[in-house]
């Protein structure tokens, strides 16, 4: 049976916008995700760069980069601390994640990260703990002599985004359907003269 010209109509409009609010979604997806990241990394890079000019001068041993990094004030609830040796040796890590299961001096992540040229910082995003996802930036110390990475858990980035994902799921059935039937409306009554 051959489609009427209201069908056809009605199919046509609500595979177009089926296509751009399903396409605007998946941007909008994108564009939130990258953002919320960026915030973070900036607030990641200016932490990095506090540890790094409280270490400056100083000894790179246990006992005064753990004194160094208590007295900046970086640490807290949501932020994680590492420090490297040059030969790839967890110097400091926050109090936060001591004895966390696996150990972050065995995550061959951040262990990579700590072999990134000389001049460069890298951002990663890695699942942790409780699959708990934490934004880390690592940042060479001086010329080669270890590496700071910093680290904050995006709880609240993933939150989000999972928001926009649950109200997308609901909300573009919802728009098609509502689309569909205005379509039908509006085909019913222009074509209603040319079926006479």
């Amino acid at each position: 049976m051959p489609l009427t010209l209201r069908a056809r109509f009605v199919i046509a409009n609500v595979a177009f916008c089926a296509l751009s609010v399903g396409g605007s979604a998946v941007l909008c997806h994108t564009w939130v995700g990258m953002a919320l990241e960026r915030h973070h990394d900036d607030q990641l890079h200016e932490s990095a760069e506090r540890v790094m000019e409280s270490l400056a001068g100083k000894p790179l041993d246990r006992a005064t980069v753990a004194d160094t990094i208590r007295s900046s004030g970086v640490e807290s609830n949501l932020t994680t601390v590492l420090v490297w040796s040059v030969n790839r040796e967890l110097i400091y890590e926050s109090p936060t994640i001591q004895g966390s299961a696996p150990p972050f001096s065995r995550n061959d992540a951040l262990v990579q990260a700590t072999t990134v040229g000389v001049s460069e910082r890298r951002f990663l995003t890695l699942t942790l703990r409780d699959r708990e996802l934490v934004r880390f930036v690592s940042v060479p110390i001086r010329a080669g002599e270890g590496h700071v990475q910093v680290g904050i858990v995006l709880g609240d980035v993933n939150d989000w985004l999972h928001s926009v994902e649950l109200w997308s799921v609901v909300l573009i059935p919802l728009f098609l359907a509502l689309t569909s039937l205005a379509a039908w409306i509006v085909a019913d009554r222009v074509l209603r003269p040319a079926e006479r």
